[in-house]
């Protein structure tokens, strides 16, 4: 962040419930400086999507795997889900759209996965 003046320590921004916050840091004295806050509403466009939060904890076992993996989620959410394994070159190798109200754990057969290391993404379905 580029603040005209004196040089700043310890600059932040984050957001609640609907505000967001802008803190510019302290220039040296006792106490922080300048904390902004706003309400983005229609005329403010930032080009970020509205996040919506919810508990989502996956369990996978066994690991190391050889014949198969079994991914569970513990949710607060009924939200479809898009679950995917990816190989080290960014391949994807599974893919799944689950629907945590009604499934809340997939099997997975390993068998044609050769010997390696993969990545787990899980994501809000669109």
């Amino acid at each position: 962040m580029n603040i005209p003046g004196p040089s700043r320590d310890d600059c932040a921004y984050f957001t609640a419930y609907n505000k967001g916050y802008v803190g510019l840091g302290n220039d040296g004295g006792s106490s922080p400086k300048s904390l902004w806050e706003y309400t983005p509403d229609s005329a403010c466009v930032t080009g970020i999507a509205e996040v919506e939060n919810y508990k989502l904890e996956i369990l996978i076992a066994p690991n190391p795997a050889t014949e198969f993996i079994l991914v569970s989620f513990l949710s607060d959410t009924s939200k479809d889900v898009e679950l995917t394994i990816e190989d080290s070159n960014a391949r994807i190798i599974y893919s799944k759209r689950l629907n945590l109200s009604i499934e809340t754990s997939v099997k997975i057969s390993l068998s044609d996965f050769s010997n390696g290391i993969y990545i787990l993404k899980a994501k809000q379905a669109k």
